[in-house]
């Protein structure tokens, strides 16, 4: 029994180790690669939206609609290969951020509120970064493809493949995102993907 325990106990640590040799050729090629962090166009949700927003709101409109989740519509030749790039664009502005932030909390030279306002920042970070993937992941389980979620301060941006655009879909993603992120229907834009 000792033995196979042992045994077991090797094929872990080998695996391990074989796990970690992967990852440090991976990291050692992607450094010396001709990859340029600079020319990789980093946008906000926002700015996101706005370039596929075509379905423009009036004030009036507005003030009328209050409460009501605004739909936008975004056209693109692969809604994947976009959900894709919007994910990884989101993920390397928070890696920057989280880089910043911890060079902030470990300088000598800054004051011990200026470290905390850091931590926090770091906290709030993770914490956006969770509720996001929980949405995605409730979402996607309830049958929609292609979800991006997005939070801003306040506000919740969703970007999703609904299928037909029914009050059933905006409702299940309204609640969704209302469960997830305690963000009320008014601050949440739903924008359908569109392959067409």
């Amino acid at each position: 029994m000792i033995k196979l325990k042992t045994h077991k106990n090797q094929i872990v640590i080998t695996t391990l180790a074989l796990l970690l040799a992967v990852v440090g050729y991976i990291s050692y090629d992607y450094k010396t690669s001709n990859f340029n962090e600079e020319n990789i166009p980093v946008a906000s949700t926002e700015q996101t939206v706005a370039m596929y927003d075509e379905n423009q709101v009036s004030d009036t409109e507005a003030v009328l609609n209050a409460g009501e989740t605004i739909l936008t519509s975004a056209q693109l030749d692969s809604a994947a290969t976009y959900c894709a790039e919007v994910k990884l664009n989101r993920e390397q502005v928070r890696s920057k951020n989280k880089d910043a932030l911890l060079e902030i909390v470990n300088n000598q030279a800054v004051t011990e509120e200026q470290k905390q306002n850091a931590v926090d920042a770091l906290v709030r970070l993770t914490e956006v970064a969770q509720m996001e993937a929980d949405a995605e992941m409730l979402l996607e389980a309830k049958g929609f493809d292609n979800v991006v979620v997005s939070i801003n301060d306040n506000c919740c941006d969703v970007v999703l493949d609904m299928g037909e655009d029914t009050e059933s879909a905006r409702a299940q993603v309204e609640d969704v995102i209302k469960r997830k992120t305690d963000i009320t229907a008014e601050n949440i834009v739903i924008t359908p993907l569109s392959t067409e």
